[in-house]
């Protein structure tokens, strides 16, 4: 393809207002790997000779990953073996779905999952367990179609927005799939949906839904077909998907053993990563007290043990959260990060790990995009605070230009990292 140099300015237009839109594809640009700056120096040599590079600086662009206020962790709140459990001979006792048991902030239970990658012939699965979903919380009244927000929230609302209310489906374990029926009024804390609330639900994760998989017509109104539509954390902007960082929680597990004799267990957990791409995690119990996993989990599916040896009767053993969370984009470097937590800038590595760049991934090596912790429940040493539900974190970095230019769709791992261990 030749090369295409123009002068500007330029001023690219648009209008998203939704009484006003006349063309439902406009939004931001998209530009591949970026964008650069005309080295001055050289701007004389441009297409002097065609077969020369025109010379530049990577624009390192900042982007925002993650923008929310996580949950307090918990030690038991996704499964609980009891000390009657028996490990048979052989070691292995079958996956058990993780599902908490009760419909949490922290822990939603039945949301559909979009498996990544997106498409028109969408994988849809059903996740007993997941981890701090959405973008905000709501409460609704059973048979009602009004929607209470906290104040500010009013601005993540647009009309014609597909959007899943955890427990608010037809019973506390299972979400609601709805579309929002009018944009919400400057500073309103309500927002009209088109369906009403199979259940009551207070204070419960509020997230978006692939509005591309409803049925016609669009944007849709009335009773969405409910076939193949999942969670998606992406911000529609015309005729593209934005990463939405509000939704970019994922965060590691822990193991906690009550009992002395529960040595030498190996737990094991699958599901799937926050853009969807499934991953398996074996986390070794190898004494009592708190074990924690490597890996940032957005959707947590089964959980299995394993251990040398004949049949034995093990003690209580629980699965939580802890305060180690991921960064959705490969982190190589801190220097490129600006993490803000608690109110203030933090300057110091604490808590930050690098991506774990071991190829292929295993089910112990570390996450393939790196993780930093937040307060003391993470294994390290972490930032002072503890996540609450009411602090925010906010994630930006500067792409380096080694990680942008070389990413590809055959060989993208500059960006994201290595691929998941998903044995």
């Amino acid at each position: 393809m030749a090369r295409t140099v123009l002068t500007g300015p330029f001023v690219v237009a648009g209008n998203l207002n939704p009484t006003q839109l006349q063309d439902p594809d406009v939004g931001p640009c998209l530009t591949f790997q970026g964008d650069g700056i005309i080295d001055p120096r050289l701007v004389g040599t441009i297409d002097a000779n065609p077969s020369r590079p025109i010379y530049g600086l990577f624009d390192n662009k900042t982007l925002t990953l993650v923008d929310g206020q996580p949950t307090a962790s918990a030690a038991a709140n996704l499964f609980t073996y009891s000390a009657s459990t028996v490990v048979p001979a052989g070691g292995t006792l079958a996956p058990t779905p993780v599902n908490g048991g009760t419909q949490s902030i922290a822990v939603s239970t039945n949301i559909p999952l979009e498996v990544f990658p997106p498409g028109p012939s969408a994988t849809v699965v059903t996740v007993p367990a997941t981890l701090d979903f959405g973008f905000t919380t709501g409460s609704i009244t059973a048979g009602t179609a009004s929607l209470t927000i906290p104040a500010g929230a009013y601005r993540f609302f647009k009309k014609g927005q597909a959007l899943l209310l955890a427990g608010a489906g037809g019973s506390s374990s299972t979400p609601l799939l709805t579309t929002v029926a009018a944009t919400p009024a400057f500073g309103a804390t309500t927002v009209l949906l088109n369906n009403n609330a199979g259940t009551t639900t207070v204070s419960q994760p509020i997230g978006t839904a692939d509005p591309s998989l409803f049925a016609a017509p669009n944007p849709p109104t009335g009773n969405p077909n409910l076939t193949n539509v999942g969670a998606w954390p992406w911000i529609q902007a015309g005729c593209m998907a934005l990463w939405d960082p509000t939704q970019a929680m994922g965060r590691v597990l822990r193991v906690v053993s009550s009992s002395a004799s529960d040595t030498a267990f190996t737990v094991i957990v699958r599901g799937w990563d926050m853009y969807g791409v499934p991953m398996t995690e074996a986390i070794a119990v190898t004494a009592a007290g708190t074990t924690y996993g490597k890996k940032a989990w957005k959707y947590v599916n089964t959980i299995s043990l394993t251990h040398a040896g004949g049949a034995t009767t093990i003690g209580t053993i629980t699965l939580g959260t802890g305060d180690v969370f991921g960064i959705p984009i490969k982190s190589d470097f801190f220097e490129y990060m600006s993490i803000f937590w608690n109110g203030a800038l933090q300057t110091a590595n604490t808590g930050w790990l690098v991506a774990d760049s071991t190829t292929p991934a295993t089910q112990t090596t570390g996450d393939t995009r790196g993780t930093i912790q937040l307060g003391v429940n993470g294994g390290g040493t972490g930032y002072t605070t503890s996540p609450t539900g009411s602090i925010r974190l906010a994630i930006f970095m500067a792409l380096p230009a080694y990680n942008a230019l070389n990413a590809t769709n055959l060989n993208y791992t500059t960006m994201y990292g290595v691929l998941q261990n998903a044995s």
